[in-house]
């Protein structure tokens, strides 16, 4: 499961992280083929993007999507801003008294439920954006929260900050995105023309079983998509559907640490993920292999659960 993201790019540096060879070319060495950026768009019926490392559910995540949902060419992928927890076509009134929880949609089970089946026939899916995701394991009474995310190379450290260096260090139209890597989930989404006849992006993110390095911590996990392939073959209109479908694969590039308890309350805007000591927590430092051996199995969290604190209403 997700309850809880982080994205600390500003938006053109998302531009540059979401960089791709357009028309398909996963074969940019053989044709030669430039990168280009994204384009980042704030769009008009959600909240603008703010950079934070503490996204909760009804708050707004920067969501990759092919560029014909945006009016632009559909080989062309666009960076929008999008209200996190899917507002289903059937909902009629106020959304902020919508009752159903929609921030994460099941993968074995989406295509038998009408409001995640039907953008996904449509092609209406996306790519949530993150530094990175929040879990907890309790310790007693207690939840511990850890930060997970993609393993980086040696080069960066995911508490780097990024904003402050420059285009040269970070990006080139050879090479792509030169920085730290993004976590990149799968995700649905769907619009809703609002009063006022903007339209309204709202987004989901996919969940599976997690797999033995993660099931520590949670029985949930994204879905995650590690590879330029995997997000085309995602995002693409041409894609089949059970091309789309073959994305949803256990990922083991994940690594985590402990982070400070201020992350619980999802109001704290000045929380952080940095960890809480110096020692990177990861299967390779054999930290998962303490959690197994501790033999007992403890009780799953629910899969609404998403911290110490749930939600406020916005």
């Amino acid at each position: 499961m997700c309850g809880r993201t982080a994205c600390t790019l500003q938006p053109d540096n998302l531009s540059r992280a979401c960089s791709y060879v357009p028309r398909g070319g996963q074969n940019q060495k053989q044709n030669n083929q430039k990168y280009q950026k994204a384009r980042f768009m704030n769009t008009p019926g959600s909240r603008n993007y703010q950079p934070s490392q503490n996204i909760a559910p009804t708050g707004t995540l920067p969501v990759l999507i092919r560029g014909d949902f945006a009016g632009c060419p559909d080989e062309e992928r666009i960076v929008v801003s999008m209200r996190w927890g899917l507002i289903p076509f059937f909902h009629k009134g106020d959304i902020a008294e919508m009752k159903l929880t929609t921030f994460n949609a099941r993968s074995e089970e989406f295509r038998d439920k009408s409001m995640f089946s039907g953008p996904f026939k449509r092609g209406q899916r996306c790519v949530i954006l993150c530094d990175g995701y929040y879990e907890w394991k309790r310790d007693g009474n207690n939840k511990k929260p850890y930060f997970l995310y993609t393993e980086q190379d040696k080069k960066w450290d995911i508490c780097t900050d990024v904003n402050k260096l420059s285009e040269e260090d970070l990006w080139s139209e050879e090479e792509g995105w030169k920085g730290p890597k993004l976590t990149m989930m799968a995700g649905l989404f769907e619009t809703r023309k609002m009063d006022d006849n903007e339209v309204l992006y709202s987004c989901t993110i996919l969940t599976q079983a997690s797999n033995p390095h993660l099931t520590w911590i949670h029985h949930r996990m994204p879905v995650f998509l590690t590879t330029p392939r995997a997000v085309q073959d995602w995002l693409s209109a041409e894609s089949l559907e059970q091309t789309a479908l073959s994305q949803i694969t256990p990922a083991d590039s994940l690594t985590w640490h402990p982070v400070s308890s201020e992350i619980n309350n999802v109001r704290n805007r000045d929380a952080t993920y940095a960890p809480v000591d110096d020692t990177k927590r990861s299967p390779a430092a054999g930290f998962m292999a303490n959690w197994l051996g501790k033999g007992k199995a403890e009780k799953r969290p629910a899969e609404t659960e998403d911290g110490e604190d749930k939600p406020s209403k916005r």
